[in-house]
């Protein structure tokens, strides 16, 4: 005789393995979730509010207004400025501005360290002069002419000029041309042959070796 429970627990097994191939056997069900709820449209139909672009100002300098302010008065006790003085006018003094002495003329006619000129007329000159001196009246420059002597003055060397001395100005006329042609080292001998005889001093004549 079988074992009762020996055969019961084969009709378990039995059962747990029939089970478990009906479920096997059983056909499969896709379930599918519903889908996310939509977005609500009524945030999409809504109209779209325009963007305001931004705007840079500039600022703008404010226009200057003319002044209403009443102008100020000069000061009464403020000196007006003093006129320019007038420019000197034109003479016939030489623009070295010197002028030297009898005495001085003897120091420097002993020394033998100058050009002598006379801008006496001709026969002034002829009569009588101071030795070594040249004749060149102011005439000598007329129409522009150079004095071919002046060819043999030194730039570096002194140059007296002299005519009769007192009112007479024709050495201030020579002198003035001899410095516009570049003879800076000129003087007027002021006395001239009038204080040059006064003072006893030597001359010579056209035929007694006076240039």
């Amino acid at each position: 005789m079988r074992n009762p429970l020996l055969q019961a627990l084969i009709i378990v097994v039995l059962g747990i393995g029939a089970g478990l191939v009906h479920r096997q056997l059983r056909p499969f069900t896709l379930e599918l979730k519903p889908a996310a709820a939509a977005v609500e449209t009524t945030a999409l139909t809504a109209p779209l509010t325009p963007l305001t672009p931004a705007t840079s100002v500039v600022p703008v300098a404010p226009v200057a207004q003319p002044s209403t302010s009443t102008p100020a008065q000069p000061n009464a006790s403020v000196s007006p400025p003093a006129p320019s003085p007038a420019p000197a006018p034109i003479t016939t003094t030489p623009a070295s501005g010197i002028y030297i002495t009898t005495d001085q003329a003897k120091a420097i006619f002993e020394a033998q360290s100058a050009e002598w000129i006379d801008s006496r007329n001709k026969d002034e000159f002829d009569a009588g002069s101071i030795p070594g001196a040249f004749h060149i009246p102011p005439v000598a420059f007329a129409g522009g002419q150079i004095p071919a002597v002046i060819n043999i003055f030194s730039p570096a060397k002194q140059i007296i000029v002299y005519c009769g001395g007192g009112e007479c100005d024709a050495s201030n006329l020579v002198a003035l041309r001899l410095q516009g042609m570049g003879l800076t080292n000129v003087v007027v001998y002021k006395d001239g042959f009038t204080g040059w005889t006064a003072a006893k001093l030597p001359i010579t004549t056209a035929t007694g070796g006076g240039k």
